[in-house]
């Protein structure tokens, strides 16, 4: 039994990751939100650039992975992820290298 919801390719794009996932559209994603309860997580396509607009629609939390892992300095790309998904973040890509 899940406890959560998935949603695959958030508003932006589906990724090398997960080349056969369907985009989910942010009206997909704000009626989801308003019917259900359970926590929702979304994953592809997010990076500094759009990771600010997911909290304030109700979303739970962010699955990323080239957002971190492809940056130099990975401790610092997460917490900068995590500064972005609260809306504190950069409007454009970021360099983890420099924060």
């Amino acid at each position: 039994m899940k406890n959560y919801i998935l949603s695959l390719c958030h508003q932006w794009q589906c990724t090398k990751t997960k080349p056969d996932a369907v985009p989910v559209s942010m009206e997909e994603l704000k009626k989801t939100r308003r019917a259900v309860d359970l926590p929702i997580v979304v994953i592809g396509g997010i990076n500094g650039e759009n990771a600010e607009f997911s909290a304030p629609m109700g979303i739970n939390g962010l699955a990323v992975i080239s957002a971190v892992i492809a940056q130099p300095y990975i401790k610092q790309a997460a917490a900068l992820m995590m500064k972005c998904y609260k809306g504190g973040g950069p409007k454009t890509q970021f360099d983890a290298s420099v924060n």
